[in-house]
């Protein structure tokens, strides 16, 4: 702030002029001077303050500033949204290939399953086929066997 002109020296004699002591003339003008410093607006100030013609063109300013913000918000997020989009569906497109994927393999796994279980049955009856085969050469060597004991003890 900008210091108004103040004679503090004729004041003090103008109160003491008007049956104020000396004390009471000095306090009162001191009182007034920080008044006059601290608390009086000058003309001077008041010229830096802002017009409603610079708080309107402040607003219109900000009003346009905000609107190019809002569209490029906008137009951020739509490019946003598209590139979400995009991914969720490459996303969406993977996953349903690996569901495919994995069904395939279930698929593959049971089949593999009856091939085993009857690869199985069959290995099953082989050594059964084999078994009863071999219990037979067994047999027919042992009545071979006896019949030639029997034979050498009548020789």
């Amino acid at each position: 702030m900008s210091m108004l002109a103040f004679d503090s020296h004729s004041h003090v004699k103008r109160l003491m002029a008007a049956g104020f002591t000396e004390a009471q003339a000095e306090a009162q003008t001191q009182a007034l001077l920080d008044l006059l410093e601290n608390r009086l607006v000058t003309k001077d100030d008041i010229r830096h303050l802002a017009t409603k013609d610079d708080l309107h063109d402040l607003e219109s300013s900000l009003r346009q500033d905000i609107g190019t913000l809002e569209s490029s918000l906008r137009q951020d997020m739509t490019t946003l949204e598209s590139s979400l989009r995009q991914g969720m569906a490459a996303m969406e497109s993977s996953l349903r290939r690996d569901l495919a994927s994995r069904e395939d393999l279930k698929n593959m796994d049971s089949a593999l399953r009856k091939d085993m279980e009857g690869v199985k049955i069959a290995l099953q009856k082989d050594i059964q086929l084999l078994s009863n085969r071999l219990t037979i050469k067994l047999g027919s060597i042992m009545v071979a066997g006896i019949t030639i004991l029997a034979a050498m003890q009548f020789i």
